[in-house]
């Protein structure tokens, strides 16, 4: 009885999250293309990628680490993760172009 209480529970259950409610030690990996969108995006807002740099609080060659999604070492190439606590310093100037487009490619990626 207990036990099928409880998977009607789980199944009424519905499981919403907002970026908001993730943790800030979480990286994400965002598609080739809404990655060069977001980041030029965001050097058309901030003017150049060194304000850019400057506004995330990083050196401006961590910002292009971060664009390429790129890190050799050794003569390997690693790939780079964008932290979510730098993604939402960005969210609050991102204009409604990005985030309609984000919304695209998201729904594209899981259909």
């Amino acid at each position: 009885m207990n036990l099928i209480k409880i998977k009607d529970s789980e199944k009424e259950l519905v499981h919403e999250f907002h970026l908001w409610n993730l943790p800030d030690n979480l990286f994400i990996l965002l598609n080739k293309k809404t990655n060069d969108d977001f980041f030029r995006i965001m050097y058309s807002m901030l003017g150049t990628q060194q304000k850019f740099a400057e506004f995330l609080g990083l050196w401006r060659q961590e910002v292009n680490k971060y664009h390429k999604q790129l890190l050799k070492d050794n003569g390997r190439y690693y790939p780079v993760y964008f932290p979510l606590r730098l993604f939402k310093r960005c969210i609050p100037i991102l204009n409604k172009e990005f985030s309609l487009l984000f919304r695209t490619e998201y729904s594209r990626n899981t259909s």
